[in-house]
């Protein structure tokens, strides 16, 4: 019910407009107006060129069918009114329709005769509201003629309204407000409906899948053009009339009648995105090819057709407002229920001009029907635009919606991340303690448990005992120098174990050098270490078994290559000559370098000990 109410609103408000503008407004008391004249049926030149023939009365406006059916040919209207004082100013004289041409006198002086009067034939055709300019000098106080030569074709409309005659100030915008109901209006809407289809055929180069632009096109520009009919706008149809010999319009109404209303089946159903092949193709021709046979045969054929016609136009209507009944009672939106209220409202403007045709409604020179396209061309246009705004709405609710998705997922993404990176720090911190732990077992621990052993059998002297502990002590800072942080790096670790060894190797008469390249930071704990750990047991051979004078410490670092060097050397005897019997020092060495992803190289002979170990700074980054 709801989607029903925008639909009667525009229906009732387009009903109110047609009605008011058919009210005639009040005219002021400046302004006569003739509703009685004398009729006298002549072709003569001039009123009085029919002496003794009966003049009889008729009211205005006069339709010539009330008193003889399919009446034409000329006639003379004679009324007079009454001026009190000669006027200053020029008179005008409005004559709401006069169907199908007039000739106008005042005073026995012509002042105003319209083109088609003296053609050779006029065709039928929606009458203009006339107004002629009576000059001042042409008039006279007390009582003045007023004479209106009509002349009518075979039109069932033919006849003359009632005169209105005044100064032209009050006259003048009497007649525009008249013309702009009839003509300038109804010619802004033909128009608007031209460029409404324009703009749809745009649409339609830009989005070819949308069936129903072209079809909306052909709709809007048949309805226009069927309307230039009533707003005098036909005149490019006298080159088809002379063409095919047809003396009226009636082919071209009838044509563009059942066009209309069956590309306006066709427009509802693309609306509704449901197809009636057969039922459209059919409709088509019969309102397209049907004409093409008809037009070579001429009136004779022409006019038993008609009724044929109009009762399929009466058919396609009906289906038309069937169709988009249906879907606005079973779709219940306002899109549909709008269209079907055009579509009625189209109707019933087409249905009171018929009335008027068949007598049984008062006439009317304003034709409803002018209007009635354009409005439902303007629900069709409302819809199809409700339709286009709410994708455009759909698609920013689903821009929406994503975004708050987005939103929902790099949060819970974020909380993963954030999960992940904690349990990456459990994991390290995890992995940090085992190491510490394996290297506190297998370096400090098993050196105290064996010292432990030796001290309880009575196997060390104080001197040894102590020579071990420093070396425990020694394990023990090497772990620590590991854990430093990274901006210290291994840079600033060998430089403590310089600081810690350098004197040893002094007190034994062994002199040291040593080159320490900066370190990029990163490097893993327990690479630090096992590289410490081999530097560490690289000088103790030489403390113990090398004999040396001099031993070099270098640290290199290859930026480029991302490598560093770490070398050892000393001038003592080799290991050939000072390894002891069982040592495991070298074999300890490699299995630290295999440890922290280095290569161990040794080069030893009579003359000293080298030992390269070579690691990949970037395999060992934490």
């Amino acid at each position: 019910m709801k989607a029903l109410l925008p639909a009667a609103a525009v229906l009732g408000l387009a009903l109110a407009a047609l009605l008011l503008a058919g009210l005639p407004a009040p005219a002021p008391p400046e302004v006569q107006s003739i509703t009685t004249a004398a009729f006298l049926k002549s072709d003569a030149a001039d009123p009085g060129g029919q002496a003794g023939q009966p003049w009889e009365r008729r009211d205005l406006p006069d339709l010539w069918r009330r008193h003889r059916p399919n009446d034409a040919g000329f006639g003379w209207y004679t009324a007079g009114f009454d001026i009190a004082h000669q006027p200053d100013t020029p008179w005008a004289v409005l004559v709401d329709h006069a169907n199908s041409a007039m000739a106008l006198r005042v005073n026995g002086l012509e002042v105003g005769r319209e083109a088609p009067f003296d053609a050779v034939h006029v065709a039928a055709r929606a009458s203009p509201p006339l107004l002629f300019v009576v000059p001042a000098a042409l008039l006279h106080a007390g009582r003045n003629t007023l004479a209106i030569h009509l002349r009518v074709e075979r039109d069932i409309n033919g006849g003359l309204s009632a005169v209105e005659i005044g100064p032209q100030e009050w006259i003048m915008p009497r007649h525009q407000a008249q013309r702009f109901w009839r003509i300038d209006l109804p010619r802004a809407l033909n128009m608007a409906g031209l460029v409404a289809a324009l703009f749809v055929a745009l649409l339609w180069l830009r989005r070819p899948a949308e069936a129903i632009y072209p079809w909306f096109c052909a709709l809007a520009v048949t309805w226009a053009l069927r309307s230039m009919y009533f707003t005098g706008d036909d005149m490019w149809l006298m080159p088809l009339r002379r063409l095919v010999g047809l003396g009226g319009n009636d082919l071209f109404l009838a044509t563009t009648l059942s066009l209309g209303f069956a590309l306006l089946v066709i427009v509802v159903n693309r609306f509704a995105r449901r197809q009636a092949p057969m039922v459209e193709r059919l409709s088509l021709c019969l309102c397209l090819i049907l004409p093409l046979a008809v037009v070579p045969l001429g009136n004779q054929v022409l006019a038993p057709l008609l009724p044929a016609w109009h009762g399929l136009a009466v058919l396609l209507a009906a289906a038309a407002v069937a169709t988009a009944g249906r879907l606005a009672w079973a779709e219940r939106h306002w899109s549909y229920a709008i269209i079907l209220a055009g579509i009625v409202f189209m109707l019933a403007t087409g249905v009171h001009d018929w009335l008027v045709v068949a007598g049984l409604v008062d006439f009317t020179p304003m034709p409803w029907q002018v209007y009635g396209p354009p409005v439902m061309l303007a629900t069709v246009v409302a819809a199809l635009g409700g339709r286009y705004f709410a994708a455009f709405d759909d698609a920013a609710r689903l821009n929406r919606d994503l975004e708050r998705r987005v939103a929902d997922k790099t949060a819970e993404i974020s909380g993963h991340y954030a999960r992940i990176a904690e349990l990456e720090r459990a994991t390290a911190i995890a992995g940090e303690r085992d190491r510490l732990m394996r290297d506190m077992h297998d370096g400090v621990g098993s050196q105290l448990i064996t010292m432990l052993h030796a001290i309880e059998k009575g196997r060390l002297a104080p001197v040894q005992t102590a020579a071990l502990l420093r070396e425990c002590i020694d394990d023990l800072r090497l772990v620590i120098d590991s854990l430093s942080s990274e901006a210290q790096g291994l840079s600033d670790a060998l430089a403590d174990l310089r600081f810690r060894l350098e004197s040893r190797l002094s007190a034994a008469g062994i002199g040291s050098t040593w080159d320490i390249d900066e370190t990029p930071p990163g490097l893993a704990p327990g690479a630090v270490l096992q590289i410490l750990r081999i530097l560490q047991e690289a000088l103790t051979n030489t403390l113990k078994h090398s004999q040396a004078h001099t031993v070099a410490v270098s640290w290199r670092v290859d930026r480029a290559g991302g490598t560093g060097t770490l070398c050892v050397a000393d001038d003592g005897i080799g290991i050939g000559h000072a390894q002891a019997p069982g040592g495991r020092g070298l074999a300890n060495m490699r299995q630290r370098a295999l440890r922290a992803g280095a290569a161990l190289d040794l080069h030893s002979d009579t003359r000293g000990t080298a030992v390269t170990v070579t690691v990949d700074l970037g395999a060992v980054r934490t």
